[in-house]
C-alpha cells in the first residue's frame, strides 16, 4: 500500500506504533477472527498513528465449550 499506514488493532489495542515498525498480518490465525473493520481516512481519535485509517481486528469470543481428554496407563509383569 501506497501512502500513509493504517494503525492495525486486535480488539482495539493498537499492534503497531507511530515509529515506522510495520505488523505483519501474517500472524493472526483466521480462524480465530470474527470480523474486520476498516475506517478510512485520518482519525485524532488514536493519535498520530492513525494516519492512514484504522484496521480494527475483532476476535471470537471463547466458546463455553471445555475440553477434556483421559489417558490410561498400565503394565503387565507376566
Amino acid at each position: 500500500m501506497r501512502g500513509r499506514p493504517p494503525l492495525i488493532l486486535i480488539d482495539g489495542i493498537a499492534q503497531n506504533s507511530a515509529n515506522g515498525f510495520g505488523f505483519d498480518l501474517n500472524t493472526i490465525d483466521l480462524s480465530a477472527v470474527e470480523r474486520i473493520e476498516v475506517v478510512r481516512g485520518p482519525s485524532a481519535a488514536y493519535g498520530t498513528g492513525a494516519t492512514g485509517g484504522i484496521i480494527n481486528i475483532i476476535t471470537r469470543q471463547p466458546s463455553e465449550e471445555q475440553l477434556e481428554n483421559q489417558i490410561s496407563l498400565g503394565t503387565n509383569t507376566a
